[in-house]
């Protein structure tokens, strides 16, 4: 920046203003649990699910009834809203990744992904509309990875914003396929069929008789790290 002509825009007259941060990393002494009607399915860290918390509390604990959203997406431009009619307070919404299929360059962009099918907005969404945790299905072509991915992104610490004020999420967790294959068919459903009908426009989420329980340990680090800032300074 000094050699481009900038000045100094951070602290103490010099480049870098600091960012508060926080690391969280999800203890392995975690567990999540699944009550469906034929019995309670203990789910593996990082095997059969990966779960987190984004409060940055040393631990949380989730009782909650499921919902089915579908793509758990609400998009006023294309139209679609999962969330119409719904009260997914206190609630764990199990949805799918991604976003409803499309070549149409009017519909969700056609075949490019848009922010409403990243993980990121699911878990953001989810938490303003005031649940208290998200599962996402896994699907490789869905997600367009492989789990492999999705067990090494989230098996270490993650970086947050240190005293972020936004709603956030006690649970965030991605379940394998199998697994939801399996859950999904102690309730008498069928998990292919339910991505398909999400996939159509009207689709209604709605309430499954499972129970989640879910104990979730973090180790937390405050941390600092740091902007670059310059500025150009006009006439």
């Amino acid at each position: 920046f000094e050699l481009a002509g900038l000045k100094p825009a951070g602290e103490n007259g010099d480049y870098l203003q600091k960012v508060p941060m926080i690391g969280i990393d999800t203890a392995p002494e975690s567990t999540l649990s699944v009550t469906t009607p034929t019995g309670t399915m203990q789910l593996k860290q990082l095997d059969d699910c990966v779960l987190m918390d984004e409060t940055q509390r040393p631990q949380s604990d989730v009782n909650a009834d499921v919902l089915f959203m579908g793509y758990g997406i609400t998009a006023p431009e294309y139209n679609w809203d999962d969330y119409a009619g719904m009260d997914v307070k206190g609630k764990v919404l199990l949805m799918l990744v991604n976003e409803p299929p499309s070549e149409d360059e009017s519909f969700f962009k056609g075949k490019a992904l848009t922010y409403y099918g990243r993980w990121t907005y699911k878990y953001e969404h989810a938490a303003k509309m005031g649940a208290a945790g998200v599962i996402l299905i896994h699907r490789t072509d869905m997600a367009s990875y492989g789990w492999d991915v999705v067990r090494s992104s989230w098996s270490g610490e993650r970086s947050y914003l240190r005293g972020d004020k936004n709603p956030k999420l006690s649970l965030a967790a991605w379940v394998q396929l199998e697994v939801a294959r399996k859950m999904l068919a102690a309730t008498g459903k069928d998990v292919d069929q339910l991505i398909k009908s999400s996939q159509q426009r009207g689709f209604k989420p709605f309430a499954l008789p499972l129970k989640v329980q879910a104990h979730i340990v973090n180790r937390v680090r405050p941390f600092d790290s740091f902007n670059v800032v310059g500025k150009l300074e006009g006439g």
